[in-house]
């Protein structure tokens, strides 16, 4: 196997299920009869159910072993019957399936077998009436652990599930298992193979409240490439079968542009939530339909990819749905969402040392081991990639089965060339801003990355008319910047995709770009002539301080848009008077 890197941490426990369902029952009540038949339906379907065979004699405190099968089944099957509330085993089983229920979306099916449902909720009647009365008395000392199993009955007890009072008992079973059958074929896409998925989930699932009665609007965000729709594809997948109805509205951004306009989606959202094809005239017509045919109706919702108010306006108001529905929006845009008024926002964070490691042999390496002279290239790759998913699935997949040769050069030419794949990703972002707001992000991009915020905002208010601070900020919300304590910073793949940008201008000749970084080209352009007015910006450092270029005053001369010109460690004199009318920042560390 291939050791993790030196620097990983600790990977995230794997979350993956190890029961279909988890059946919660009292056994001197129906282990059997009900339970048993319902047991032996669900084994005969190929569904793999926890049932607990102990005998009764059972310590005061339920055994750690249920606990993890209830943590690690996808559903559970609660039996509420007469003696259901005698045991405290049992009410803890039930206090720890609601956490589970708020904490993970775990789906929660009640049968109310002899028994009313609002006897459950409400602790009323012959049986758990009595029951928590006793309870009162005997825990007395542990007001809260009464507490805890009372709001758990409550809460399980509201859900929809099967009064069985004198009704068929093998009809009632055969619908539960239907149902379970039925959902689980929709779910079986879950998050295996994906690495870093489980610590996405198990962040942002307490943000979904499941269980709870209020609409939720959660934002997923974060740059390009980052896995923002592959995380909601998987909740989506998880959560789709608890709810009324469901709808996935991939690429909304894409679907927005290319028709015009969001009736389309709304027209496919209501397909998706009624079963039925209606027809929209127009943004308003959808509005209205959506709101009072979905007003009642408990349903989950994913906008994947949205970058303007108005797709949200025409196609998910929190107050147009059932109670108890969520809707989940995934954008590049952190502002646009929580203007919209997000209830929480997950910021996708990149892959961990280990994650990245572990997702990158995944697409690179065929084999169980792995040699020293690849694993040390692997590490340079994952350099590159910095932790962002797509870059790393990217260069995994374009270097598997290839040769230790090849590897290296696939490695040296990402130096010169970065993957178009990566950067067409990256840049559906940039091409999104306003005009001041490109060019701010290509100057942080070729100039500033690593420079005190307030420094750069005073810089660039110098060059350009004010406003510059709002550019920046527009930046951070898009996940193009990043604040690093007091200093802009940005991913290596996104300064690179910025500084593609200007390469872009005129690759052949650097003169003709707006910007210039690269001391060989800047030197190329000053010494023999290149310089042309496209010109704005240039920072050229000479690490050696050498006098580098003498007959440059004709160069200067022809730069009459520059705007902004930083020199440092370099020794030429005789250019004030050549400089451009529009310099508004000038910078000139060793100046003669």
């Amino acid at each position: 196997m291939i050791p993790p890197p030196p620097s990983s941490a600790s990977s995230p426990p794997s979350g993956k299920f190890t029961y279909d369902v988890f059946l919660s029952f009292r056994g001197t009540d129906t282990r059997t009869n009900f339970t048993d038949h319902l047991f032996t339906a669900l084994l005969q379907k190929g569904i793999h159910t926890f049932r607990d065979d102990e005998e009764l004699v059972r310590g005061e405190s339920i055994a750690p072993n249920l606990l993890k099968a209830i943590e690690e089944s996808r559903y559970v099957i609660v039996v509420f019957s007469p003696n259901y509330a005698d045991s405290a085993w049992c009410l803890d089983e039930i206090a720890k399936v609601a956490d589970c229920m708020k904490e993970t979306g775990q789906k929660v099916l009640p049968v109310f077998y002899l028994v009313d449902p609002s006897e459950v909720r409400r602790q009323t009647g012959d049986h758990f009436g009595k029951a928590f009365e006793k309870h009162q008395d005997r825990y007395k000392a542990e007001p809260d652990k009464v507490q805890r199993w009372k709001d758990a009955l409550f809460l399980v007890g509201n859900l929809s599930g099967w009064h069985l009072q004198d009704g068929s008992e093998s009809k009632v079973i055969q619908e539960i298992v239907e149902k379970v059958f039925t959902e689980l074929n929709k779910i079986i896409s879950t998050s295996e193979g994906l690495v870093g998925m489980d610590t996405h989930l198990n962040e942002l699932f307490p943000y979904l409240n499941i269980g709870g009665l209020h609409v939720r609007i959660i934002g997923i965000c974060g740059m390009g490439g980052i896995g923002k729709t592959t995380i909601a594809q998987v909740v989506f997948g998880r959560l789709r079968a608890q709810f009324e109805g469901d709808s996935f509205l991939e690429n909304v951004k894409h679907e927005t542009e290319k028709q015009g306009s969001t009736i389309h989606l709304q027209e496919k959202l209501l397909l998706n939530l009624l079963n039925t094809n209606v027809n929209v005239q127009n943004t308003k017509m959808g509005k209205d339909i959506i709101k009072h045919r979905l007003s009642t109706k408990r349903v989950l919702v994913v906008l994947d990819d949205v970058d303007q108010d108005i797709q949200l306006e025409t196609l998910c108001h929190r107050t147009w749905f059932g109670p108890g529905s969520r809707i989940i929006i995934t954008s590049r845009d952190e502002h646009l969402i929580s203007a919209f008024g997000a209830d929480k926002v997950y910021m996708v964070n990149a892959l961990t040392d280990t994650e990245a490691f572990d997702l990158f042999c995944l697409k690179a390496f065929n084999e169980d081991e792995i040699g020293e002279d690849f694993l040390k290239l692997s590490y340079e790759f994952l350099k590159y990639a910095n932790g962002l998913p797509l870059a790393i699935k990217a260069l995994g997949s374009s270097v598997c089965g290839r040769s230790l040769k090849l590897w290296s050069s696939a490695l040296k030419r990402l130096e010169k060339n970065p993957p178009k794949g990566i950067i067409d990703v990256l840049r559906v972002s940039f091409d999104g801003l306003e005009e001041t707001e490109k060019k701010t992000f290509l100057d942080i991009a070729c100039f500033f990355k690593g420079v005190n915020k307030d420094r750069v905002i005073r810089i660039l208010n110098g060059c350009d008319d004010d406003g510059v601070e709002m550019d920046v900020q527009v930046l951070i919300d898009r996940s193009l910047v990043t604040l690093f304590g007091t200093k802009l910073w940005m991913h290596d793949l996104i300064q690179e995709m910025g500084r593609e940008v200007v390469l872009q201008e005129c690759r052949e000749e650097p003169g003709k770009r707006s910007r210039l970084w690269l001391p060989k080209e800047i030197i190329h352009v000053l010494g023999r002539g290149k310089a042309t007015s496209a010109i704005e910006s240039i920072y050229l450092v000479c690490p050696t301080g050498d006098d580098v270029v003498h007959s440059i005053d004709t160069a200067f001369s022809k730069m009459d848009r520059l705007r902004l010109l930083r020199i440092n460690n370099v020794k030429f004199s005789g250019i004030i008077k050549y400089l451009s009318n529009e310099l508004q920042y000038l910078e000139w560390h060793e100046c003669p």
